[in-house]
């Protein structure tokens, strides 16, 4: 049986960078190597950073210098942030002040964006249905579990998802195809395999890949489609 544990859901307001404005995406323009920038982020908010799907170089990295206001999710190194790292203000007004470590190769620009969802589902060796509302999401934290989807059984709005990972720029909800007993079942595996831009809600039924059990934890991040950045 599906169980979703919804963290947090917040409002969407789009507006200026602003210090102290209601943000849901910010976009920095990163200096030297070794030259700091500041931030101010919205309280109780869980940020990923540039999860769009770029190669980790692709985009600049830093490390957090000041630590009190924040909670990482990395499995990695816990004050750094570069492609498809996580964190959570913990705080009200919390400021967090950047070192830059290396610039990146398609773009200087590190893009934060605050997450409306927070979505972990337990994922077992039996098939279960789960819905996924128009939008887009990504793969949190480290990849934990791999899971395989019917697509025989799952709604066309699964079918016209753009998987945009790293090495993919496909249809449908998969980052490869397998048989199983004569279905059509798509294998969703790798840290970038979640983002997707959903123009429509997706009804999926979904298991376990290969004994691989757990939690899998998803952030949406928006409720319209947000079009990575081309170079």
């Amino acid at each position: 049986m599906r169980i979703l544990k919804v963290v947090s859901v917040f409002s969407i307001l789009f507006t200026l960078i602003l210090p102290g404005a209601a943000q849901e995406m910010i976009r920095v323009e990163t200096p030297a190597v070794g030259e700091t920038f500041t931030v101010e982020f919205k309280s109780s908010s869980v940020y990923a950073v540039d999860p769009f799907p770029y190669r980790r170089t692709d985009t600049p990295e830093a490390d957090i210098i000041n630590r009190g206001c924040f909670s990482s999710f990395n499995s990695g190194s816990y004050a750094e942030v570069s492609a498809h790292s996580f964190f959570e203000t913990i705080s009200s007004r919390c400021i967090l002040r950047f070192r830059v470590t290396a610039l990146g190769k398609k773009t200087n620009v590190m893009t934060f964006v605050r997450a409306r969802k927070f979505i972990q589902i337990d994922v077992t060796n039996e098939w279960q249905k789960v819905k996924l509302g128009k939008g887009t999401y990504t793969h949190a934290g480290s990849l934990d579990v791999a899971v395989r989807i019917d697509m025989d059984r799952s709604s066309k709005g699964c079918h016209t998802a753009e998987n945009r990972g790293i090495y993919h720029n496909l249809k449908g909800m998969h980052t490869y195809s397998i048989r199983e007993k004569g279905k059509l079942i798509k294998v969703l595996d790798g840290d970038t395999a979640w983002y997707r831009i959903l123009t429509k809600s997706c009804t999926m039924w979904l298991r376990a890949h290969d004994g691989q059990t757990g939690a899998l934890t998803l952030l949406k991040l928006s409720s319209k489609a947000i079009k990575p950045p081309k170079f």
